[in-house]
């Protein structure tokens, strides 16, 4: 199993793929290290361009006392590789040593999404930017990092992409130099516009009027909205109210086991005050009447049974 890569490699790579001409012809000094190299030791530069070298991203040649001139860059072999790499994370093949593994990609999905709906609102239209505390509440600060740069290249570097990438970076102090607490961030062209109408719909659900208003929850597509409705890519799903309580339910925690207690406490409100004679009866055939509309609007089977604990709710991104 292939290991994470470090993000000042991904960063560097991605440059490699995306923007060759802002590397062409750069020479790299110990200035010039931050975001793409690991330390300012020129010695550690170095062995890292020797590195890229050897696997045929780049070719270079030394410039002057401590420095290095980037003389050519293998454009196609980043990209490929970038590619395989971005392929094997969406698939959770990756693995981390000694430091804990971040979220699955399916996970890290919804964080996205979570963050262009926030940036759609910011700035209405198919051009956006998204930081690293766009996504993500608790950045790691490790050199490898939360994984910011594979979830946004994921963006147009995917079997379906979604957007066209305009720009990759690190933020830059007056003086042009990179901070120690450089922020990543991304600016990039939504091209489907599938989402680019779920973030228009998502971004006109209005905002909590108080401690009471429903929160809003989203999930590969799906939005529980702060109106009362769920929507799927944008579309209305035509659930009643108890059906739209049990979405709630199940899109609070997704891809985790959701206990018959879960759907039966007072805070869910299923059910009210109204007597039950069989409660987990009429539990389960309300679920099975909500899968079966959940499942024809998504087109796949959404809500899986584990029998005598309760449901799970999973979509598989398309």
């Amino acid at each position: 199993m292939e290991e994470y890569w470090p993000q000042h490699k991904i960063f560097f790579i991605a440059t490699l793929s995306l923007f060759p001409e802002q590397l062409r012809d750069m020479v790299v000094t110990e200035v010039f290290y931050k975001p793409f190299f690991a330390k300012d030791d020129s010695r550690f530069i170095e062995l890292t361009l020797m590195e890229y070298e050897k696997d045929g991203y780049l070719k270079y040649e030394e410039s002057g006392e401590y420095g290095w001139k980037i003389t050519e860059i293998n454009a196609q072999k980043a990209s490929d590789d970038l590619i395989e790499y971005l392929d094997r994370w969406q698939s959770n093949e990756l693995r981390l040593l000694s430091i804990k593994k971040p979220a699955d990609s399916s996970q890290q999905q919804k964080f996205l999404y979570e963050a262009l709906v926030g940036a759609y609102k910011l700035t209405p239209g198919d051009e956006l930017r998204l930081t690293l505390d766009d996504i993500y509440e608790s950045p790691r600060t490790d050199i490898f990092g939360t994984p910011f740069w594979e979830l946004v290249l994921s963006m147009q570097f995917s079997e379906h992409p979604k957007a066209n990438i305009t720009h990759i970076g690190y933020d830059r102090s007056e003086d042009g130099l990179y901070k120690d607490d450089a922020q990543p961030y991304v600016d990039f062209k939504i091209t489907n516009q599938e989402l680019l109408r779920s973030l228009g719909l998502a971004s006109k659900s209005s905002e909590p009027l108080d401690n009471e208003d429903p929160r809003e929850y989203s999930y590969n597509g799906l939005l529980a909205c702060r109106d009362g409705s769920i929507t799927y890519r944008g579309v209305k799903i035509p659930f009643t109210q108890q059906q739209t309580d049990v979405m709630r339910v199940l899109m609070r925690r997704p891809e985790e086991l959701r206990t018959y207690e879960d759907f039966t406490d007072p805070h869910a409100n299923i059910f009210g005050n109204k007597p039950l004679t069989d409660e987990r009866v009429t539990l389960s055939k309300l679920v099975s009447a909500t899968r079966k509309k959940l499942d024809n609007a998504v087109g796949q089977n959404c809500v899986t049974n584990t029998a005598s604990q309760g449901w799970t709710l999973k979509i598989h991104p398309t």
